[in-house]
């Protein structure tokens, strides 16, 4: 291909802007899943296909592995064929007009637009051809045969097991169990034990059958059969079989079962020697069928425990494919039974794959990682947020073997969260009617105390000006404490939620706590401000305010300094910070500061409401508050809050 065709096919890549735009526009266009995504995800997942498209314009394969990732995962997995066809379809159209546009000449135009058309067209015929075998036939007959494979299990090779030893030996019926210290459980038994009233999974008492302890001890035992014999002897001796052969099944020195012959005539010679040679494989393989069933019992518990698990959780191995999930996790997220073997970051919303990938990097070093934000992608194409920690599971060595995942679905904390605000609603439309209607009586009071402490004719005795001054401070402190609860019951706590920076909420702070802060003279500064925060702009204003004249309120002296500062922490959150230098709070008082009316000085004005609406609106965002304090050198408390 001439140069000036290679150029214009080079402006195909991911950094391109403009192409990424339109190429999410054609894909809105599309409709279905495309029209559930939000500008983040369509944009993200324009840069992944264009990254793609890069790949094999360069002469790159789109090999299964890489085919994969628009064939298994949401939301793709439930995507008509049709729908897929016309992405394609709405792609190729926009990419060839633009590539026209940028073209020198019409020639050179045409050319590559033939061979984008080309490599779209061999993309779509590979992903369809595997989307067909994904969920046709042949799949359903694959998932069947495993099935059925893991349903046949060990027991049904020891069945066959036993009818050739009986074959073999010329006996009409061979018995394999179990044993421990109480019970002979019969693990197989030849297709003729029907016939001599043995059955599989049949359990003897041993006390009943004493000659257990010379297969034991003996390692190995005959003996002719009568009919009033007790137990199992008796009952085969009367189905009309007269010897009986055992032999001890020993693995690593330990019993752990016994192999058993016996027939109608006469024994053929050397039986004893005959079971002696294939008593070894048959321990080694009834060891090894009694350590799968005792696994397959942990993993049925396993799993089991994980289904009933209230959260989403998965597992991954070290290359962070999925080897386990919950059945919170398939239908939170939309996904069929058959996710194990997908790469976790497959479901991971486009928006969110670089970020994605950063996280992976810490919890692939063998870390533990703390709670983080996460956005999954649903089989429908919506956002699905979440906060995951991660710990791993280490093998014999040492190793990092297996990671253990566990999800938070944020959408249904919100729920949870609105719920709980509804009903906090009501309380707070009650406090406010009840505090609204105490003010009146309260400022009455106030009012009459005024005027009787004006009338009082001069030479009035000191002690009634004193009670009239108690009457009216009280009534003062009343009025003040109704006022807090009103406050209180405004401050909601979370609304729109919209990106804000630290500067635009110290604006606000500023301009709420002006007098206060021209009063002292007192320095208020940024001293870090990492990334934006996402909430509710009035509410976070709030927030910073109450920190801030807290942080007044507690200092001494004039020109205080507070510090206000914004720390990204790990992925989706970051810890809003307001420092004072102030007379710092009792490590007793700290634990009970946050409650409604509770104060750590009581010689500071305020009514102990401030730090309980900063609660309040951090929990709204799905964080929270702390304190760390030491009297005398001041206090930091930290809101942790999402991040844009």
């Amino acid at each position: 291909m001439d140069q000036e065709t290679e150029a214009l096919l080079a402006r195909v890549n991911p950094e391109d802007i403009e192409l990424l735009s339109l190429w999410a526009d054609a894909l809105v266009q599309v409709g279905g899943v495309y029209a559930a995504m939000d500008a983040d995800g369509l944009r993200a997942l324009a840069r992944g296909t264009a990254t793609l498209m890069r790949t094999l314009l360069d002469g790159g394969v789109l090999n299964e592995a890489v085919a994969g990732r628009y064939v298994s995962p949401p939301p793709y997995r439930e995507q008509p064929p049709s729908e897929f066809l016309r992405a394609t379809m709405a792609v190729q159209d926009t990419i060839a007009p633009w590539l026209r546009a940028k073209a020198p000449s019409v020639e050179v135009g045409e050319r590559a637009v033939a061979r984008v058309r080309a490599v779209l067209a061999d993309a779509t015929v590979t992903v369809l051809r595997m989307r067909e075998h994904h969920g046709g036939p042949l799949h359903l007959v694959t998932v069947l045969g495993a099935l059925f494979g893991r349903v046949g299990g060990p027991r049904a090779t020891f069945a066959q097991a036993a009818d050739r030893i009986a074959t073999e030996f010329g006996a009409e019926l061979c018995l394999i169990g179990t044993l421990d210290a109480e019970h002979l459980r019969l693990y197989a038994v030849s297709q003729a034990g029907t016939s001599f009233g043995c059955l599989a999974g049949d359990v003897l008492v041993r006390a009943s059958l004493p000659w257990l302890d010379f297969v034991e001890t003996e390692h190995g035992w005959s003996r002719t059969l009568r009919p009033e014999d007790p137990g199992l002897e008796g009952q085969l001796a009367r189905h009309g079989l007269a010897r009986l052969v055992a032999h001890p099944l020993l693995s690593v020195g330990r019993v752990v079962g016994l192999v058993a012959v016996a027939t109608r005539g006469t024994p053929r010679s050397r039986w004893s020697d005959g079971l002696r040679v294939a008593a070894p494989l048959l321990a080694a393989h009834l060891a090894h069928a009694r350590q799968m069933g005792a696994l397959e019992q942990a993993e049925a518990a396993l799993s089991e425990a994980y289904d009933a698990a209230p959260t989403m959780m998965c597992a991954t191995d070290r290359l962070g494919r999925v080897i386990r999930t919950s059945r919170r996790f398939r239908d939170d997220l939309g996904l069929p039974d058959d996710c194990v073997g997908m790469p976790l970051q497959w479901l991971v919303h486009p928006a969110w794959m670089d970020r994605f990938g950063a996280l992976w990097q810490r919890i692939h070093g063998g870390e533990g990682v703390e709670p983080s934000r996460v956005d999954f992608i649903t089989a429908h194409g919506t956002r699905l947020p979440v906060s995951v920690e991660a710990h791993w599971v280490r093998d014999e060595l040492g190793d990092p073997a297996v990671c253990m995942l566990v999800f938070w679905n944020v959408a249904s904390m919100v729920a949870r969260e609105q719920a709980q605000r509804a009903r906090i609603d009501e309380l707070d439309a009650f406090a406010h009617q009840v505090a609204h209607d105490l003010k009146a009586p309260l400022r009455t009071i106030v009012g009459f105390a005024n005027v009787l402490r004006d009338d009082l004719v001069p030479g009035a005795s000191e002690e009634h000006v004193h009670w009239l001054d108690r009457i009216r401070s009280a009534a003062e402190r009343g009025d003040a404490m109704v006022e807090g609860i009103l406050r209180f019951a405004k401050s909601g706590g979370a609304g729109h939620h919209e990106p804000v920076r630290a500067s635009v909420l110290l604006g606000r702070a500023r301009g709420a706590l002006a007098a206060d802060i021209e009063a002292r003279g007192a320095d208020i500064v940024l001293v870090r401000d990492d990334t934006s925060l996402l909430g509710d702009t009035e509410a976070l204003a709030t927030l910073l305010t109450n920190l801030i004249g807290n942080a007044l309120r507690y200092t001494e002296g004039d020109g205080p300094r507070v510090e206000v500062s914004v720390t990204a922490l790990n992925s989706g959150w970051a810890a809003l910070a307001v420092r004072d230098f102030g007379i710092g709070i009792a490590p007793e008082d700290q634990g009970r500061i946050f409650e409604l009316f509770q104060r750590a000085a009581g010689d500071r004005p305020g009514t102990g409401v401030g730090l309980t609406i900063v609660r309040r609106v951090a929990r709204a965002h799905g964080g929270d508050v702390e304190v760390t304090s030491t009297p005398g050198q001041g206090s930091m408390f930290s809101v942790r809050l999402p991040t844009a």
